[in-house]
């Protein structure tokens, strides 16, 4: 019986799992999770009912940190941890890192406003984004910069599942209009590229990619106020000038416009609130937890 990954499509940490089950040559079958229509007896399966969950012969695991860890202890090739002791508790140190420190900012404020916010027709918080990129995101690419330096990745001489972590929030940034700036981050932008070009990812961000643009329907607007924004000389926590992030020129990775369409024709809001696009019908539900759903475009992934 094959194990089964409840999850949502576009959810960083689902995504995390899934890269991890394809490096590893796992089959496995894909559960859609209604946040607000949860098949009954979820809670048995997920006990804070988030997503990811994986079951197992009719056992189940919560969290991305806890089954990605569970499948290398039950399928340890290809190694995605280290064995070295220390260099195992920096992986982990680097995906808590990136689900807890980066979700925030690059997957919670970004991607939640440039997307999600758009597909329901909703404001964009460009403020909150603005304070994001200027103030918060800044300093974590400084650190992750600097851990890549001479480095191919952030910890020992192999891929390793802070890579991947690291990797799938950055995608979530993608969506949302943003990349790392290769000129002030040269050796994150070389990670990000090296780890978006794997197959498990350039295959899933095509897709999403895809399902974006059919979604919103046309190449959106960007805000004019953002473009070529630079810091002072000073800079923020005594940065050097220059951009901390650039618009990517894909379409698909823009910052989102108005609507072109009226969103009550393609949606059917059940509850209030809502932070992510997620789920493997394109509801629209917090990448997390989820509060919400709608019924977008009939758009299936394989």
């Amino acid at each position: 019986m094959p194990m089964k990954l409840y999850g949502a499509v576009m959810s960083p940490f689902v995504r995390k799992t899934r890269v991890v089950l394809a490096l590893k040559g796992l089959d496995y079958e894909a559960v859609h999770v209604d946040p607000n229509n949860k098949p009954e007896g979820y809670e048995k399966i997920s006990p804070l009912q988030r997503i990811p969950a994986l079951e197992v012969d009719g056992r189940y695991l919560a969290d991305s940190a806890v089954i990605c860890a569970y499948l290398e202890k039950t399928h340890p090739e290809p190694a995605l941890y280290p064995s070295d002791p220390f260099q195992y508790a920096r992986t982990l140190w680097f995906e808590k890192y990136a689900d807890y420190e980066l979700a925030p900012h690059c997957t919670f404020t970004v991607f939640r406003n440039r997307i999600v916010k758009r597909l329901m027709g909703q404001d964009c918080d460009e403020e909150a984004i603005a304070k994001a990129l200027e103030s918060r995101i800044p300093p974590m690419l400084d650190y992750l910069e600097q851990e890549l330096d001479g480095r191919e990745y952030l910890v020992g001489d192999s891929l390793t599942v802070a890579d991947i972590a690291v990797a799938s929030q950055l995608v979530n940034f993608r969506h949302g209009g943003e990349t790392v700036d290769a000129g002030r981050y040269p050796n994150l932008a070389a990670h990000t590229e090296r780890m978006h070009a794997l197959a498990p990812f350039a295959g899933t961000i095509e897709k999403e990619s895809g399902f974006i643009r059919k979604m919103l329907g046309r190449r959106p607007r960007r805000p004019a106020r953002r473009l070529g924004r630079r810091f002072p000389a000073t800079g923020l926590h005594g940065h050097q000038r220059g951009t901390a992030v650039r618009r990517d020129a894909d379409p698909g990775h823009a910052a989102f416009g108005q609507l072109p369409f009226q969103p009550q024709r393609l949606f059917r809001r059940r509850e209030p609130g809502f932070d992510a696009v997620t789920n493997m019908q394109f509801t629209a539900a917090d990448p997390l937890n989820g509060t919400a759903q709608i019924q977008p475009l009939a758009v299936r992934f394989p």
